[in-house]
């Protein structure tokens, strides 16, 4: 029997409930990293891969994808499971280390150019076909980053090394076969002996004295990095990608009002090219908003 309307209605509501969760969380995750900024960022990122992978093992307990895990244990031999792994790991550390530095506000950036460069990239390797207000957005994203790079005096590094990871993170995961949750735990498991290494000889070149507190936020840096996402794969489920892809602005939002407003770092040389920015991401939402609207119309 097809659900009812109040049904339908439920569904959706709880998915945008998960979606704004997963959301906000990424957009908070600047003040619990600051919590662990006396440490190096390597040693940060290398406890955070092996206590992600403790959650994950933990998720896919609970969600019986054991069989899922081993089959594609046994048969990968699939390059871009490594690459999958060393851009994500890459993104992880370049973010870190821009929080504990005082780079939020640049971070944030990184996450608002994201969505436009993983378009272009679907354009230039998955030959998907540029709407005309994409390549507006294109564009007027780029002429952001050419003025806020004109104004500091360099071009923003930072923002553009974690588009470029998470974008080319996010196609390699999309040609990826398997279960995203699955997935994950694999892919991280593929990053544990480097994390592993890494986390001894931080420690031994360390002269912070690794705390319980401190200990306490590294174990929970593993479910701080797990639990948005099982909130995301819960929202990607009952709503529609054109509806999920509206909230992914919320987490780079919510970092550049931590930027502003409690780290307190400086606009100067950069509002010209936010500005840009958000328009760009305004036309590109306009996109989206049309075709989820059209193809409505289409199904009706």
């Amino acid at each position: 029997m097809p659900p009812t309307l109040a049904q339908t209605t439920t569904l959706s509501t709880r998915g945008m409930l998960w979606a704004s969760i997963a959301y906000t969380a990424w957009g908070f995750f600047p003040l619990f990293w600051q919590l662990l900024k006396s440490l190096s960022p390597y040693e940060v990122v290398a406890h955070r891969v092996i206590w992600s992978l403790v959650f994950y093992a933990g998720l896919v307990q609970v969600r019986g994808q054991w069989p899922q895990v081993q089959n594609f244990l046994l048969r990968a031999r699939d390059p871009r499971l490594l690459l999958a792994s060393a851009l994500i790991f890459a993104n992880w550390l370049l973010y870190i280390w821009a929080v504990t530095s005082g780079h939020v506000l640049e971070s944030s950036l990184g996450y608002f150019i994201t969505p436009l460069v993983s378009t272009v990239l679907g354009a230039c390797v998955l030959r998907e076909r540029l709407a005309r207000l994409q390549k507006i957005a294109f564009v007027m994203a780029t002429v952001g980053v050419l003025l806020m790079a004109w104004n500091v005096g360099r071009a923003p590094w930072i923002a553009l090394g974690l588009a470029a990871t998470f974008s080319l993170y996010g196609l390699v995961r999309k040609v990826l076969p398997g279960e995203p949750m699955a997935m994950s735990f694999i892919e991280t498991l593929v990053s544990l002996p480097a994390a592993l290494v890494m986390a001894v000889i931080w420690r031994m070149e360390s002269s912070v004295t690794l705390t319980p507190t401190l200990g306490l936020w590294l174990v929970l840096g593993g479910a701080v990095t797990g639990f948005p996402l099982l909130m995301f794969a819960l929202a990607a489920k009952e709503l529609p990608l054109t509806v999920l892809s509206f909230f992914q602005y919320l987490a780079p939002t919510f970092q550049f009002i931590s930027a502003v407003f409690i780290f307190h770092e400086s606009m100067t040389g950069r509002l010209h090219g936010f500005v840009w920015i958000w328009l760009a991401l305004a036309v590109f939402s306009a996109h989206l908003w049309r075709a989820h609207r059209e193809s409505q119309l289409r199904r009706a």
